[in-house]
């Protein structure tokens, strides 16, 4: 540090400090204080990493003790108005907590006493299991014992039923940075699944940081085999092909066991709107926790409302047990909504002021003997020797390709079915002709799409 007059300040600092490393930013606090970052491990022989806080003097302020710091260097320091500091660097860890390159911490005496909390939010044990022991964390400033209150509190596990309820203190004393608290399961006989119940902590200590993990689940593994459905209801579009319905297992996943299912229409059709067996075995392999149940969707042309099935479970296995609700229901959306624009003939029929008619000597119909895809497709008339069946569409269009698919069953080189747009005639096809699709350009505006079907003036076939 300089005097105002650029003078070194020889009581600052210095040979006091003993830093240990480099330092790339400082920043003063309003009460005096400097808040320091770097590169350093070490100052006046106490562990520090990354940063920490001197007095107006330079020495070390031993009362604000940042516990593990950050895992890498500090290169930038922002303070705040209210008395907090911004971090920047390359670091990815801070004290207890995962911090990519940026953090902030506390830079007054607010948390005196530093934060406690658990060291994780979330842990399972296995019910079989009498008694375990949690983990409580505290960090940051540690030099002053501090007391806090714990209690547990009933989730889907109940006590007297699933575990013996908990109360009471847990004391750091000075310096002290983990204590634990223990929790007894009470093992049971019935297949119910896993369940759980939270632990929270709390303390009216004045200058004690309860911010972070205050609050752990601790879920209760059954060790009773049981098995139920993951979801009670699924929805799925027809165009997603297949919807997977889950059956989780808990408890006693060593052996192969099995659950029965049955598929049941409600108002949706087997094999028309989905394909699956209507009754099957689900198999849980050794140590497999869950098994899955795929039912197809058939992805039809059919406009229809949204239709339904379900999934019923029963008869598991010896040892196995089904636990909550037995049956799930899987809801089908059509994806076949009117396009503006398209006609369809699923109605069986050509629809009228669709820009579609036929004419000559029998009208196209539709029908549903010979199909490409959907329910219906148009066919000639059932003419005879010298006459026709015409299908003509009239439509205004985009510049494009058109398509569609044909299917020929006529006397060889004699009867003929003819497509024009606009009066020129781009195929013809005679004979036995598979189903295929013929593709054909489009101008912009108005065109007049026509299929006309004749038969020659002799008998023959066709």
């Amino acid at each position: 540090r300089l005097k105002s007059n650029g003078v070194l300040d020889e009581e600052w600092g210095g040979v006091v400090v003993g830093i240990n490393g480099g330092v790339f930013d400082v920043g003063t606090l309003s009460d005096g204080k400097v808040i320091i970052g770097g590169e350093f491990t070490e100052i006046s022989g106490y562990s520090r990493n990354s940063y920490a806080r001197l007095h107006f003097n330079g020495e070390l302020d031993r009362n604000f003790d940042p516990g593990d710091g950050a895992n890498g260097p500090i290169f930038a320091v922002a303070l705040q108005p209210d008395g907090n500091i911004l971090f920047g660097g390359q670091f990815t860890q801070v004290g207890e907590y995962e911090q990519n390159n940026i953090t902030r911490v506390f830079g007054g005496e607010q948390f005196a006493l530093g934060r406690v909390e658990f060291r994780t939010p979330r842990i399972e044990y296995d019910e079989g299991v009498a008694t375990y022991e949690l983990k409580v964390i505290r960090s940051g400033k540690v030099q002053e014992p501090v007391t806090v209150q714990y209690k547990t509190v009933d989730g889907t596990a109940k006590e007297g039923e699933d575990y013996t309820a908990a109360t009471g203190d847990i004391t750091f004393e000075k310096g002290g940075r983990e204590a634990t608290i223990s929790i007894s399961l009470l093992d049971d006989e019935l297949a119910e699944g896993s369940e759980s119940f939270t632990i929270e902590l709390t303390s009216e200590a004045v200058g004690i940081d309860l911010g972070g993990r205050t609050s752990m689940e601790v879920v209760v593994i059954d060790n009773e085999s049981s098995a139920s459905l993951d979801q009670l209801a699924y929805e799925v579009r027809e165009s997603d092909g297949e919807v997977v319905l889950a059956v989780n297992r808990f408890g006693g996943l060593g052996e192969e066991s099995t659950v029965n299912y049955a598929v049941i229409a409600i108002t949706a059709t087997a094999d028309e709107d989905y394909n699956a067996a209507a009754t099957g075995v689900l198999t849980f392999a050794p140590g497999a926790a869950s098994a899955s149940l795929i039912i197809g969707i058939v992805d039809d042309l059919i406009e229809e409302p949204t239709e339904q099935l379900a999934v019923t479970l029963s008869d598991p296995s010896e040892g196995l047990t089904l636990v909550g609700e037995l049956t799930a229901t899987v809801t089908v959306l059509d994806n076949d909504q009117p396009v503006p624009g398209l006609t369809t003939f699923e109605k069986g029929m050509i629809p009228p002021d669709s820009g579609w008619s036929s004419s000559g000597s029998k009208p196209w119909y539709a029908q549903t003997d010979q199909v490409y895809e959907g329910s219906y497709a148009l066919r000639s008339g059932k003419i005879t020797d010298s006459q026709e069946s015409i299908l003509v569409l009239e439509r205004e269009t985009g510049a494009g390709t058109g398509s569609f698919h044909v299917k020929i069953s006529s006397e060889q080189d004699w009867d003929y079915l003819e497509f024009a747009v606009n009066g020129r005639v781009l195929a013809k096809w005679s004979g036995r002709v598979n189903w295929r699709k013929f593709e054909f350009p489009l101008q912009a505006g108005n065109n007049r799409l026509e299929w006309r079907y004749r038969k020659d003036p002799s008998t023959f076939a066709g």
